[in-house]
């Protein structure tokens, strides 16, 4: 009987620390709702299978990739041509943005 007890005790224990650290865990995060595509979620559950976590897991990692990622590569061009702004000018010379002739006089004021 003293042995359960300890073992309860000990239970209890455990419990307790969990639950602490758990709301700590739970204050320094946000949480968010995202909706997803049968298919992606389909997707989403092989892959946390195969790599043996959490669904939760597996998409805070690959969103944290993906932030880090896009905010390292992503020059000021590469915002420009995405938005459809490289070579919009019409009947403007191909080498407007990189021939240093047209941006004589550019800034000064007549």
């Amino acid at each position: 009987m003293r042995l359960f007890w300890r073992t309860v005790a000990n239970v209890r224990q455990y419990a307790i620390l969990s639950d602490t650290k758990m709301r700590e865990n739970i204050m320094q995060s946000q949480r968010i709702s995202v909706r997803v595509s049968a298919k992606t979620m389909r997707q989403l559950r092989e892959r946390s299978r195969s790599a043996g976590m959490r669904e939760s897991e597996v998409v805070r990692q690959a969103l944290e990739e993906h932030l880090s990622k896009n905010h390292q590569e992503r020059t000021a061009y590469d915002l420009f041509l995405e938005a459809g702004l490289i070579g919009c000018a019409s009947g403007a010379p191909r080498d407007l943005a990189t021939n240093k002739r047209y941006f004589r006089g550019f800034s000064k004021g007549k």
